[in-house]
């Protein structure tokens, strides 16, 4: 309606839509308007709408563990490092840091 309305593509809009079951569907619209030849309004609309709603929960999922990973790094009186192949250190708590004499685990990270 947005790109009928005012002659302007819309990409990368995400919408929600309320199923009579009461699932909710995500998806993502892209909209180009069409004109006529000579004509400064579109005479219609061509409308792509892609379905995300694996996508949405799968970030969702994400974040939810990325909360508790770094509640579990915060509150855990234990040190906790994650280290590469090489092992460097690639993230710490501040209990991790302490234990190998760093003030802050910013300083450890890398090493």
């Amino acid at each position: 309606m947005v790109t009928l309305r005012t002659g302007q593509p819309q990409t990368g809009v995400l919408m929600g839509i309320h199923k009579p079951e009461g699932t909710l569907t995500w998806i993502h619209v892209d909209s180009h308007p069409l004109f006529q030849a000579g004509s400064i309004a579109p005479n219609g609309v061509v409308v792509l709408f892609t379905e995300i709603t694996d996508q949405i929960q799968a970030k969702r999922e994400l974040h939810e563990g990325d909360e508790r990973y770094r509640t579990l790094l915060t509150l855990s009186p234990d040190g906790i490092s994650v280290v590469d192949q090489k092992g460097r250190i690639l993230t710490c708590n501040e209990q991790f840091a302490q234990m190998h004499g760093y003030e802050h685990s910013t300083e450890i990270i890398g090493r």
